[in-house]
């Protein structure tokens, strides 16, 4: 058990350095507007919901992850519980909590692009 820990625990440092990673194309398109002011795509409303848009996309991607990862080691962990209820239990809450937080997390998205698509 204590190896899966840790195995969890790097998944979720290479996760976050890479989560760092992903705003930066963002960035670098709001440098474009620097140069260049007189740039009809550089409409600071525009650019807030395009940079908000890109930043719910990285997070949508992070959370798939993460559940995905939460999904995995409870498999492995329901499959090793050797018949303990107990731990077939801890198991099946963990696969339905990573499965309710992906749901909420989609509508959540689902919700961010109708409003920004509608703007």
């Amino acid at each position: 058990m204590k190896k899966v820990k840790k195995i969890l625990k790097i998944s979720i440092m290479v996760v976050a350095l890479a989560a760092g990673f992903i705003g930066l194309p963002a960035l670098a398109d709001d440098k474009a507007c620097t140069i260049d002011p007189n740039n009809p795509a550089c409409n600071e409303e525009r650019d807030f919901f395009k940079t908000f848009d890109s930043v719910m996309n990285a997070v949508m991607a992070i959370v798939g992850v993460i559940a995905t990862i939460v999904i995995i080691v409870a498999g492995v962990m329901m499959m090793t519980s050797q018949g303990d209820a107990a731990k077939v239990k801890r198991a099946r809450s963990a696969i339905i909590y990573a499965a309710i937080g992906m749901i909420v997390t989609l509508a959540a998205w689902a919700i961010v692009n109708f409003v920004v698509g509608s703007v």
